[in-house]
């Protein structure tokens, strides 16, 4: 608590101000603070999406939860361990995942993976990456390019076996 008093003199035309600044919180505001921000850090968010939720700065948000640790006698995990424990490990979906639906779309019409990365809007590693978390996040086997080969070759011996010529 700052003050300021300077003295009413008569005889040098001097003013007399009582400031009063208030430079800490309560410690009740502080621990009402600490208890939410230690249930949204128990309910998986990460600190920035607490940060966010709360209004307050990423600062703010680690020295909360450093305390909130210590007051229980506990170390707080490093952020970049804990994120990997996280189901959300980014802030944005990464690009491979935004277009897996679009690149297995496109693979299932026999377009190759560097036409795909190109209707997409990204590399061929990329796409190839989008193909293979489509296939792995429906339990199904990621395809390789030995099994595309052989699904290619099945139509064109089925036309051979009819006699329709190929062009």
């Amino acid at each position: 608590m700052a003050t300021d008093n300077t003295s009413d003199s008569s005889t040098n035309g001097e003013c007399v101000h009582d400031v009063e600044i208030d430079f800490v919180k309560s410690n009740e505001d502080w621990e009402a603070e600490m208890r939410e921000v230690q249930r949204l850090y128990d309910e998986g968010l990460r600190g920035v999406e607490i940060a966010e939720s709360l209004g307050f700065s990423k600062g703010k948000v680690v020295n909360l939860l450093d305390a909130s640790f210590a007051a229980e006698g506990k170390k707080r995990v490093d952020g970049r361990k804990r994120r990997w424990t996280l189901p959300q490990k980014q802030e944005d979906l990464p690009k491979y995942k935004q277009i897996a639906d679009q690149a297995v779309e496109e693979w299932k019409n026999w377009k190759s993976v560097c036409e795909i990365g190109r209707i997409c809007g990204c590399d061929s590693v990329t796409a190839q990456k989008a193909i293979n978390f489509w296939y792995s996040s429906q339990n199904l086997p990621v395809p390789t390019a030995t099994t595309r080969r052989e699904e290619r070759k099945k139509p064109a011996f089925e036309m051979h076996q009819m006699y329709i010529p190929l062009k």
